[in-house]
């Protein structure tokens, strides 16, 4: 296999796990985030039903109190206005706090729910995360050993040049010592006065 091709085929699939990685990690966020909206709208309500128990307790004692004094009707008129407020708050009350706890409820239901699902993700992202590392070890060390059989090969080809080379050279070296008979045609010696083939002699 190609080293160009391996590193390709490893970018490609290196994208596609990091791209798995990345919708998993969004999606454990958004099931992280479920149902915070719910308990803090809830926590809103009882806190709003306490402010109305308060107030309604304290609106509805300063009424009896000013319903039991011997004074004129019309302070008696406003102790009883002011009990009816007082219950009217603690009505309210009520009705906050058993709404708030009803959110509550359904709010902490969903998160059980999405810890189930996150518990899920999160197994699924540490294999996704093993199966990167595998294959980054895997892909490193394929082109680690091609890198090396492509440096392998280059040398053994500079070997055969350098070869080559070193024969022409003394090829050359060995046909500068030798000159051809004019009448035979055959190589002998620059030395030869008479061709060992024909026996030409050789004018000096």
């Amino acid at each position: 296999m190609k080293l160009e091709q391996l590193e390709r085929e490893y970018r490609i699939k290196l994208e596609s796990i990091n791209n798995d990685i990345r919708l998993k990690e969004q999606e454990l966020d958004r099931y992280r985030s479920v149902g915070i909206g719910g308990e803090l709208g809830g926590g809103f309500l009882i806190l709003l039903s306490w402010v109305g128990f308060i107030i309604g307790s304290l609106a509805a004692l300063i009424g009896i109190m000013m319903a039991t004094e011997e004074s004129k009707s019309d302070v008696l008129a406003v102790g009883m206005i002011m009990c009816l407020v007082g219950v009217f708050c603690i009505i309210l009350g009520a009705i906050f706090r058993g709404k708030g706890l009803s959110i509550r409820r359904t709010a902490m239901e969903k998160q059980k729910e999405a810890a189930k699902h996150c518990e899920a993700i999160e197994s699924e992202l540490a294999k996704l995360r093993e199966e990167l590392k595998h294959l980054e070890d895997y892909y490193q060390a394929e082109m680690s050993h091609q890198r090396q059989l492509y440096e392998r090969h280059m040398l053994n080809q500079q070997e055969l040049i350098e070869q080559e080379v070193s024969a022409i050279q003394h090829h050359s070296a060995s046909t500068a010592d030798t000159k051809e008979c004019p009448k035979c045609a055959e190589l002998v010696k620059a030395r030869a006065k008479i061709c060992r083939f024909c026996g030409h002699e050789f004018n000096e």
